[in-house]
């Protein structure tokens, strides 16, 4: 009664998650013949539990040709003709037998979910039965020979020997399960290239790995196997925009919506990558279409939140964040992007607050900790943004940006000089073509009074990094502490002409012009 519960519920819940194949993928006679075959194949892993495998395939040639379903077949009957005969002396065999065949049935195929033809846990209820049936023979024989010394101690000795047999397969399976890619490398060593899924899910363990290459070589294969499958298109895309390959990722996420117009995540990727690129509108569009897909799709607000806030749209990009955070109140990353939208219009207790919840959520999140610092260094709070930096190194020493803003700090506050250079330094060699970290270490330089070296590397910030108006406002410094103010006017004009409300530029360059310099 309980089995017969279990299927309904199993039934509807797996079909209302579109995990029931319908007949014509998966035809009724196939469905019986794999119900026969696992009868026998679950019995066989009982007594002999070797083989065993994450996720088995479908045999290729499901037929009673097949020596492997005639023999199931031959098996089923033969074990039911002797419950059957023995019915009036032992109904423990056919009362066993029945267990066993209940118990089973909601999970033998007949109704398929999923794509595996069978699952070892699809046993621990059934196997009650055969191992009752075990261990009454073994009370039975242990009777039997009750005047035999030596045979009782075999009863003893053989289940013994079995137990330890069944504790060494058990400690070689647990070397199996210790992480994902070990489980799938052991479904690849038993059916190489029968499973897309153990290459798909390989990918997968190598890209939080951070083995792109290796990932995206399973994804390659993945999709030769089974090239409908939409997810193994997204999660390639995904990979591709990680590498920063992405005219390939959007190929991926075209090719996934082509397969599945629904697919609200291959929107959200396909928008995230586009806004990579610069095309801010047709981002903005897909994080649309993924939300008019799934209103509860909280990366969809998230990704849009942070293409607003890129655009300058700090109140739209706000909404997109609290929309986040409603579907999802421990969502890290949003409380930090919204708490940095915040920061950027100038709500700093308010962007004080939303670190300090991401914080809270997650200790270890290092964004939060630096841009909390930043909040702390704008309002004056030297000593806590200081505070904060250093426990993004303590967590990650190799964190480019908290070396560079603590520098930064000492720089400009003139806290330690020495100390800011060398910190500067540190996550320059971290980040050589940074041209952000180039112009810190100019500023660095100037402050501590060695301008040449302070020229060198503010020319180099813009020419990898392009005429920003930090550069410019550094380099005319430099050039009229060295006394070079025809190059320090220049760089001034060039700062008015990326901003020309500048205030210090204006200023500057009328003292200038006042001095006679021209």
């Amino acid at each position: 009664g309980l089995s017969l519960v279990s299927s309904i519920i199993t039934i509807v819940a797996q079909r209302a998650g579109g995990a029931v194949a319908p007949l014509k993928y998966w035809p009724l006679g196939a469905r019986i013949l794999e119900s026969i075959r696992g009868l026998s194949f679950y019995l066989v892993k009982m007594v002999w539990p070797t083989g065993l495998a994450p996720l088995y395939p479908h045999p290729l040639q499901v037929s009673l040709l097949n020596p492997t379903y005639l023999g199931a077949l031959l098996l089923v009957i033969g074990i039911t003709v002797f419950c059957i005969r023995t019915w009036p002396r032992r109904k423990i065999w056919s009362a066993v037998w029945a267990y066993y065949v209940i118990t089973l049935l909601p999970v033998l195929g007949l109704i398929q979910v999923g794509n595996q033809a069978a699952a070892d846990r699809y046993t621990y209820l059934p196997s009650l039965g055969p191992f009752l049936l075990a261990g009454l023979g073994t009370v039975w024989i242990w009777i039997k020979i009750k005047r035999l010394r030596m045979g009782r101690l075999f009863v003893v000795l053989i289940p013994i020997l079995f137990i330890v047999l069944l504790t060494n397969l058990t400690l070689k399976q647990i070397k199996v399960w210790k992480n994902s890619i070990t489980l799938w490398n052991r479904e690849l060593k038993l059916f190489p290239d029968r499973v897309p899924l153990a290459y798909y899910n390989r990918g997968n363990a190598y890209g939080k790995l951070g083995n792109y290459q290796r990932a995206i070589k399973d994804y390659d294969r993945a999709i030769e196997l089974d090239i409908q499958d939409e997810q193994t298109y997204v999660n390639r895309g995904a990979t591709y925009k990680k590498l920063g390959n992405y005219q390939l990722a959007i190929e991926d996420f075209d090719k996934a919506i082509e397969l599945d117009i629904q697919d609200e995540q291959a929107y959200v990727n396909r928008g995230a990558t586009y806004k990579k690129l610069g095309n801010y509108q047709l981002a903005i569009e897909d994080f649309d279409k993924a939300i008019e897909l799934d209103p509860r799709c909280k990366r969809a607000y998230y990704n849009r939140g942070n293409a607003y806030g890129t655009l300058g749209n700090y109140r739209q990009a706000i909404e997109d964040y609290n929309r986040a955070i409603e579907l999802d109140l421990e969502y890290v990353k949003a409380y930090v992007n919204r708490g940095i939208t915040y920061k950027k219009s100038g709500n700093y207790e308010q962007a004080d607050e939303d670190f300090n919840k991401a914080i809270a959520l997650d200790p270890q999140y290092v964004k939060a900790y630096i841009n909390l610092g930043i909040v702390y260094a704008a309002k004056g709070q030297h000593k806590e943004a200081i505070s904060e930096y250093k426990q993004a190194l303590k967590i990650d020493p190799d964190s480019i940006q908290a070396y560079n803003n603590l520098g930064y700090l000492y720089i400009d506050t003139e806290i330690n000089l020495k100390e800011g250079l060398n910190l500067i330094k540190k996550a320059l060699s971290l980040a050589p073509e940074n041209p952000s970290i180039m112009d810190s270490l100019g500023w660095a330089y100037y402050k501590n009074g060695m301008f040449d070296e302070a020229l060198e590397e503010l020319k180099k910030a813009i020419k990898i990094g392009g005429d920003r108006i930090e550069f410019h406002e550094h380099l005319a410094k430099v050039y009229e502490r060295k006394g070079k103010y025809a190059e320090a006017i220049k760089a001034w004009k060039k700062v008015l002409e990326i901003d020309p409300r500048h205030r210090e530029a204006q200023k500057s360059l009328a003292r200038l012009n006042a001095q006679g310099h021209h």
